[in-house]
């Protein structure tokens, strides 16, 4: 693989989780408002959207856990330039109002509409304020020629790595955390982060055994 490849796909690897992100708050917002205004409709779809929502803070926490832990250092090290200071208070903006959802998402499945929705959809409205002019601003420093630039072929392919561990050894519960990531996607970028996941698990786990888990998430999920 040529070093053109491998800056790509650690690009490939950073836009792919913004996607999963920028959707997972766009349905959480829009279909949270719809709820909050109407009620839930019959059957689990209340559980559903909980356990979305649970994935969403678990997956953007995690993102920026890594980015300020991992990424953002390791890049600094290399001397790419880039708004580190903004980014990572961006982070701890953000940060705060997910922990405010993430206090009230364990009620809100048993919880009456009005009571816990409306404060999670504003919170969630927050959080998109600021997300994104923040990864238009990631986007734009952490390009792949900016990769391609500063780091080696063999870095790249480890920071990439070391991304993917990070992130399983700090979303959970991985039942949900790993088809809420999946199916946030489409096409080529659902089938190129299917390739980050062990086959057994996509197979036999994701698609098998962890399915009656997470079917109720399903209605907020891409097909």
């Amino acid at each position: 693989m040529n070093q053109k490849d491998n800056s790509s796909e650690l690009f490939d690897s950073f836009i792919r989780i913004h996607k999963v992100i920028t959707r997972g708050l766009r349905v959480g917002l829009s279909r949270g408002t719809g709820f909050a205004n109407h009620g839930f409709p019959p059957g689990n779809i209340q559980q559903g959207f909980s356990d979305y929502l649970q994935s969403l803070v678990s997956v953007l926490t995690a993102h920026h856990l890594a980015e300020d832990g991992l990424i953002f250092p390791y890049l600094r090290s290399k001397h790419l330039s880039a708004p580190y200071g903004r980014l990572t208070a961006n982070h701890v903006s953000m940060g705060k109002l997910l922990r405010l959802v993430g206090e009230i998402i364990p009620d809100m499945a048993g919880a009456s509409p009005d009571e816990g929705i409306g404060m999670v959809c504003e919170h969630f409205r927050r959080v998109s304020e600021i997300w994104k002019p923040h990864i238009d601003t990631e986007e734009s420093s952490f390009t792949s020629q900016a990769f391609a630039d500063s780091l080696t072929p063999t870095e790249q392919s480890q920071l990439n790595a070391d991304m993917g561990k990070f992130a399983s050894e700090h979303t959970n519960p991985p039942e949900l955390v790993l088809p809420f990531v999946l199916f946030n996607l489409a096409g080529a970028d659902r089938a190129g982060m299917a390739r980050t996941i062990p086959g057994p698990v996509m197979q036999d786990l994701i698609m098998k055994e962890w399915r009656p888990r997470w079917a109720a998430m399903q209605p907020f999920l891409l097909d």
